[in-house]
């Protein structure tokens, strides 16, 4: 694709299948991979699906480090969106990419629904990793944080540590500084939740370890899914759960049925 007069490649996983579209955009320092047991889901056979990189993350081209923003990752969906063309499009967003995809969602009228698992909507979203990321300057983070937040991730007891931190490896460190800063901006600016409750088809999805519970009172969307056995990254913890209970709320039925 061409952005911006620079030709970008960006990786994808990608299976066409309904007229439906269901495009899953990961969040910081993650890649497509974290949306990898959605095309194993017997729920989701009907639907088209495209998992992508953002660029400076898992398999795409970098940019100028100056370029990395929520911004510039909105227009990266549009492209993305245009080529594919697909009629209906719902678009499932995590952490990161929750923001990014309902920034993505205020620009493209078309988007049936839009899904977010733990996606950043407030301050209080933006925690220690994307803070502390964001309070250095890009060259402390590339010298010395990057290896840091590597070793406190692969040093950790938690398994979703360790796979955040496979997917981390493969990003570009001012990638992760430039989204990081970007991130924590948008959720302090007060918008994203407005935004959010005043989508009219919005579902919001948490894991039961992980549950926000300074957000879940402040949500006005249709529906607010408990994802059992699962922590930040539900999608990964219980793909089944998550992905059935997708399937429904696409399909006008009960989340979770």
């Amino acid at each position: 694709m061409n952005l911006h007069g620079r030709e970008l490649r960006i990786s994808s996983l990608f299976r066409r299948a309904g007229e439906h579209l269901i495009l899953l955009v990961h969040g910081l320092g993650c890649s497509k991979q974290s949306f990898s047991d959605a095309f194993a889901s017997d729920e989701l056979i009907g639907y088209s699906l495209c998992s992508i990189d953002l660029p400076g993350f898992g398999d795409s081209d970098c940019l100028p480090a100056h370029c990395y923003s929520l911004e510039t990752y909105t227009d990266v969906v549009g492209h993305v969106l245009e080529k594919l063309d697909f009629a209906h499009v719902s678009i499932v967003g995590h952490s990161m990419g929750g923001a990014l995809g309902l920034l993505a969602s205020q620009e493209l009228q078309a988007v049936d629904h839009f899904i977010s698992i733990e996606g950043n909507l407030v301050s209080e979203d933006s925690g220690l990793v994307s803070r502390n990321i964001a309070a250095q300057s890009p060259g402390e983070f590339v010298e010395s944080g990057y290896a840091e937040l590597l070793r406190k991730l692969e040093d950790s007891t938690d398994s979703a540590s360790h796979l955040w931190a496979s997917w981390i490896r493969q990003a570009d460190p001012y990638a992760l500084h430039g989204s990081a800063r970007s991130l924590v901006e948008w959720s302090d600016s007060g918008k994203l939740l407005d935004w959010m409750n005043a989508r009219p088809r919005a579902s919001y999805f948490y894991g039961t370890s992980s549950a926000p519970n300074y957000l879940l009172p402040r949500l006005q969307v249709g529906n607010v899914v408990e994802v059992p056995d699962s922590g930040h990254f539900a999608m990964v913890d219980n793909p089944t759960f998550t992905y059935r209970a997708l399937a429904g709320i696409l399909g006008g039925g009960v989340a979770g049925e």
